[in-house]
């Protein structure tokens, strides 16, 4: 906005209004800023900015003598003006939607295995509740090649993407839920326990309750966060995660359709 302010000055103290008039093309660079880093109001401000005294100095410029340069050339700079942030917006949008597609998994909309790992790591750093932990389950689906092998693979999309499904609707809107594998999925949530048997058993009821012969096993490993720094925080993921894993396999070793749990020391 400073710069903005400069240019306009500039360009009022202008005795020549033809030049006047031409230098308010230079608050598309102000705009082309604002439109990559900031809101819409700012734009605005710019805008106004070089429509106002872009037709103060035309006004001078047609008096002069100049009616057909002083129309044309105001008509450029509110051309220059108004498609330079336009399409600066234009292209900050189409990035920003690919960039959420790229974190997405694109059969059930889950989070992939980097984003989801973002996101957890973000959740270790923002919380210190002394009293808080943080729950990470692995569930994975018994039996799910007998659907593939069946039905086929578009049964078996269907009955991850109504797993997905499920464990959204069986989880608070804090968790954190991706998809790692073929069939296997991750939850992490703040949670009040050092012991989340209530996650894992809604995880479990969750997936046996979808519309096809599946149910989970579901491994589960649990920190404090008061005990992360932001060093350790990334490794500290890591282990949850070969806890957790460890736990779901301990789970499926017992018959599958139930939950184990390892805590980290």
């Amino acid at each position: 906005m400073t710069g903005t302010a400069c240019i306009s000055l500039g360009c009022l103290t202008q005795p020549n209004p033809l030049i006047a008039l031409m230098a308010c093309t230079a608050l598309a660079v102000p705009g082309g800023y604002l439109a990559f880093f900031h809101t819409a109001p700012f734009m605005v401000v710019n805008f106004m900015s070089a429509v106002v005294i872009g037709a103060a100095a035309a006004v001078r410029l047609a008096a002069a003598g100049d009616v057909p340069i002083a129309i044309s050339s105001y008509f450029l700079v509110v051309e220059l003006i108004t498609a330079v942030p336009l399409a600066i917006q234009i292209v900050v949008r189409a990035l920003g939607i690919d960039l959420l597609q790229s974190d997405r998994d694109p059969l059930t909309g889950l989070l992939n295995r980097r984003a989801f790992e973002h996101a957890v790591v973000g959740a270790l750093l923002a919380r210190r509740d002394a009293d808080s932990f943080l729950a990470l389950a692995m569930v994975d689906l018994d039996e799910f090649k007998m659907i593939n092998d069946t039905n086929g693979h578009i049964a078996g999309d269907a009955a991850l993407v109504a797993v997905s499904h499920a464990l959204r609707d069986s989880t608070t809107e804090t968790a954190v839920i991706g998809r790692v594998g073929g069939q296997e999925f991750l939850v992490a949530d703040v949670v009040t326990t050092a012991v989340p048997d209530q996650l894992g058993r809604r995880l479990c009821v969750a997936v046996s309750s979808v519309p096809f012969p599946v149910t989970a096993s579901v491994g589960t490993a649990s920190v404090a966060l008061c005990r992360v720094t932001t060093d350790d925080a990334v490794g500290v993921f890591h282990q949850l995660v070969a806890e957790a894993d460890t736990a779901m396999y301990a789970a499926k070793h017992d018959g599958g359709n139930r939950v184990s749990h390892r805590t980290l020391t």
